[in-house]
């Protein structure tokens, strides 16, 4: 059983790397695929054209595409994501630099979005078929018709311009994070919310607990 198992994970790890190649192709056609000059939009379109191919020959991309694609793929491998083009830093300062409030947010949705769905999903499994049940599916399915991009402007609008209770941008306190993770936790929330209700009610249905309320 542990050989398997070992096997078994093995094989799902070699199948994750033509995924990666994939994706990081994907990635670079795409950067080559959007119109404008990279260089162009560091320097300014003031910038001379001597000075403009001299950044065009630092970032490599006088390069034939093959040769810009190995360098990617080499600096990929060594944890080298190269030059951001709109700040002229290294790209891996600028992902760490915004991980720490990534991974804040993400954590704080989730907790919003476990806080409200669980509660509404055994609502809704042990008084399903009642008006109390459709009332919580009714607020789930609210939750997921209403698309994120569309949702983040409006309780801006109530909370921040109408009533002045949140800021509408910025970080460091408690404040700055609520309307976000409201954002980004409302359409999880109403599908963990049905998926909880659909499971519990099935496990309602179950011997096991038949026998638990006969006794």
């Amino acid at each position: 059983m542990p050989f398997r198992m070992g096997r078994f994970i093995i094989r799902r790890i070699l199948l994750t790397v033509p995924v990666l190649l994939g994706v990081a192709t994907l990635v670079f056609a795409l950067i080559h695929l959007v119109p404008g000059d990279p260089a162009e939009a560091m320097l300014g379109e003031t910038a001379s054209a001597a000075d403009l191919n001299d950044l065009r020959a630092r970032l490599g991309l006088d390069q034939p595409l093959l040769v810009q694609y190995r360098h990617f793929l080499t600096g990929l491998v060594q944890g080298d994501l190269g030059t951001s083009f709109r700040y002229g830093t290294p790209v891996t300062g600028e992902i760490l630099q915004r991980m720490g409030p990534t991974m804040t947010l993400a954590f704080v949705a989730m907790a919003f979005a476990v806080s409200i769905a669980v509660p509404l999903g055994v609502i809704g499994a042990l008084f399903r078929g009642t008006w109390i049940d459709h009332t919580a599916m009714t607020i789930s399915l609210a939750g997921i018709a209403m698309p994120n991009f569309w949702l983040g402007p409006v309780l801006a609008i109530i909370f921040a311009v109408g009533l002045g209770w949140l800021p509408v941008s910025g970080a460091g306190t408690w404040r700055h994070i609520v309307l976000p993770a409201v954002t980004l936790g409302a359409a999880l929330a109403a599908m963990t919310a049905r998926m909880t209700r659909a499971s519990l009610a099935e496990e309602l249905r179950e011997l096991y607990v038949r026998a638990a309320r006969a006794r």
